[in-house]
């Protein structure tokens, strides 16, 4: 089943930012009160999905560097 959902321009910038920040998130142990909690939110299966909704789903918004391959985010982001 496919759904297509349509999103102006300033909510899809916000939703990849947002994306963008929570999967920086999990890789920074610095930023968690204890690491525990964090695995215990963070399970592998939340993991796989923060990254496709970050790097497949949102990252296909943007264009992508051709020199680093990185998403070019909202703004140059």
């Amino acid at each position: 089943m496919a759904v297509r959902a349509c999103l102006d321009e300033q909510a899809a910038e916000r939703l990849y930012r947002l994306l963008e920040h929570l999967n920086a998130f999990a890789h920074n142990p610095m930023h968690w009160r204890d690491p525990q909690e964090v695995d215990t939110w963070i399970t592998p299966e939340v993991y796989a999905e923060l990254r496709h909704a970050c790097h497949e789903v949102a990252g296909a918004w943007f264009p992508v560097d051709p020199e680093t391959g990185e998403v070019v985010g909202p703004k140059g982001t």
